[in-house]
């Protein structure tokens, strides 16, 4: 691999915490990495307001984002206390937000981040009482989004709220996926069918000619698998996609690999010598990476395809400011 940028946050903002004996970046706390277009990146987390500033207490969220791949950094406030969700389709980032009252009522905010402009947008806004989880957002496809209302789904334009389409789940049922732009596909007994709900249109994406256990729309590919045997911590499943070719075997050892087509990373194993391993033939054959100057501690890693990933590394130099924790960006070599 190829280690392309290493951000300091103090390059961002120009001071030392907590009395100026930090660095800054111990004030940050990343949850989320998205990576939208080839070099735009936006990190998602809290900041430690005490850290920056004795009078102020708690943490609120925080948006980092990237135009030249890593390089520099700009910080958005998004104005709640935590971040609990955040997707980047297409055009914009979707982010869910909330900050919780005084008797655990949690009060959210959905918000649109615009990705090439960097501005954010309130579009909708509810509270959520500890008791009450049947109103749902998911399946962002950067324009529309999956609205689930006490067992109702409907699909919904974030960027024009008058537009809502009812998923009709008397007639597909309710296992199904959206796979964006109106679409929704679903199988009924032996045939892999695609309803759009914008235009009604109901059509045959393909006739099975085998039986099989489980249909899934995962890592961006709409996948059928078969369960060969599964024992709780030990488990094997054949997976196909829909025209049925068989595509890889799911275990235990390779259950968490970030996947992109044929692009598999296994980047797991973390600590003081940190390897990172890589195939672009579904896990056949491999490369790997052994992690020099750095530690990678957190499993937080965002990917682009098959091209590069992003994640913390910490460097070790005593007292030296060339210690602590950076963004790191790392490019994939085939």
């Amino acid at each position: 691999m190829k280690w392309t940028a290493k951000y300091d946050f103090i390059d961002l903002y120009k001071v030392k915490v907590n009395g100026g004996s930090f660095n800054p970046g111990s004030a940050i706390r990343l949850a989320k990495i998205e990576i939208p277009y080839e070099n735009t990146i936006i990190l998602g987390g809290s900041k430690d307001e005490n850290s920056f500033d004795p009078k102020k207490t708690g943490d609120i969220a925080v948006l980092f984002a990237s135009k030249d791949r890593g390089k520099n950094y700009q910080e958005i406030i998004i104005g709640e206390k935590d971040m609990e969700y955040m997707e980047s389709k297409g055009d914009y980032t979707l982010i869910k937000a909330y900050t919780m009252d005084s008797v655990a009522v949690k009060h959210y905010k959905i918000l649109l981040l615009n990705n090439k402009t960097f501005e954010l947008q309130k579009v909708d806004e509810y509270i959520r009482p500890a008791n009450l989880s049947d109103y749902y957002y998911s399946d962002f496809d950067g324009k529309y989004i999956v609205l689930e209302n006490y067992g109702t789904f409907t699909i919904v334009n974030l960027l024009n709220r008058k537009e809502e389409y009812k998923i009709p789940t008397n007639k597909i049922g309710d296992y199904f996926f959206y796979t964006g732009n109106g679409r929704i596909v679903y199988k009924k007994d032996n045939e892999i069918r695609e309803y759009n709900a914008i235009t009604q249109e109901d059509k045959l994406l393909n006739k099975l000619k085998n039986k099989y256990d489980y249909f899934f729309y995962i890592d961006n590919q709409l996948t059928l698998q078969n369960k060969i045997f599964d024992d709780g911590d030990k488990f094997q499943y054949d997976i196909y996609d829909i025209n049925e070719n068989p595509l890889y075997t799911k275990t235990p050892e390779n259950k968490y690999f970030y996947r992109y087509k044929n692009f598999v990373c296994d980047y797991r194993k973390l600590g003081a010598k940190p390897e990172i391993r890589y195939s672009y033939d579904y896990g056949k054959t491999w490369k790997s990476h052994h992690v020099q100057g750095f530690t990678i501690l957190s499993s937080l890693v965002g990917f682009y395809k098959d091209q590069f990933l992003v994640t913390e590394g910490i460097f070790w130099h005593f007292d030296s400011p060339k210690s602590g924790g950076r963004v790191m960006v790392g490019e994939f070599v085939k």
